[in-house]
């Protein structure tokens, strides 16, 4: 009798952990991935290139490929087609020459982005530091008559 109560307290026991690793996983949210955008001058235009995922590390060989090369208007089409809500994190690498282009082309990128409901991050901002700057833009355009 003692070894069938042990066996049958091992029985459940095992029963409500894996019924509980289950619910935990059903009710986790799927991880971020999002998109990388990388940036680098060339021959007097800018160029760029958008990866799937924000952490994967791409050799600059990769990156400035023909296959993966972008420029302005071509990376346009590209955040375009990106799912509405997506992260598009911009990278910056200066040792392997991946730099912001000029204020001028990153605003255009943003708000382009902003348009087709992409959220584009700079190096260094968070989601919340986006909202935060989006919010207070808007407070501003409301000021001005």
């Amino acid at each position: 009798m003692n070894v069938r109560f042990s066996i049958a307290l091992v029985t459940v026991t095992l029963g409500l952990v894996v019924c509980s690793a289950r619910r935990s996983c059903a009710d986790a949210e799927p991880q971020e991935i999002g998109f990388s955008l990388y940036s680098w001058p060339q021959g007097g235009r800018w160029e760029f290139a958008v990866f799937e995922g924000s952490s994967t590390v791409h050799s600059t060989q990769e990156m400035r490929s023909k296959a993966h090369r972008l420029d302005q208007e071509k990376l346009k089409g590209r955040i375009a087609a990106l799912p509405t809500g997506e992260k598009l994190y911009w990278h910056v690498d200066k040792h392997r020459g991946l730099v912001l282009p000029p204020k001028e082309v990153v605003h255009d990128i943003d708000q382009f982005s902003t348009t087709a409901g992409v959220i584009l991050l700079l190096p260094g901002q968070t989601r919340q530091d986006k909202s935060l700057e989006t919010i207070q833009t808007d407070v501003n355009q409301m000021k001005d008559p």
